[in-house]
């Protein structure tokens, strides 16, 4: 794994089995993303789930 950090993105350079298709890896990886930052930045909690439908406040609030 490579990568370079700019201002304002992120360039990585991956290898992954040939099993495992970009966009799943992409969902795990946001999925990832989201909960580590939403448990450092309890603030933003609020915030995010202050615009989700009512439907996804439900699912998220399922998996605390």
């Amino acid at each position: 794994m490579q990568g370079h950090v700019a201002k304002d993105h992120v360039h990585l350079f991956l290898s992954i089995p040939p099993q495992v298709t970009i966009s799943r890896l992409l969902q795990w990886w946001k999925g990832k993303t989201a909960h580590h930052l939403l448990g450092e930045f309890a603030h933003l909690k609020e915030a995010v789930l202050g615009a989700a439908s009512v439907g996804a406040r439900i699912l998220l609030l399922q998996f605390r």
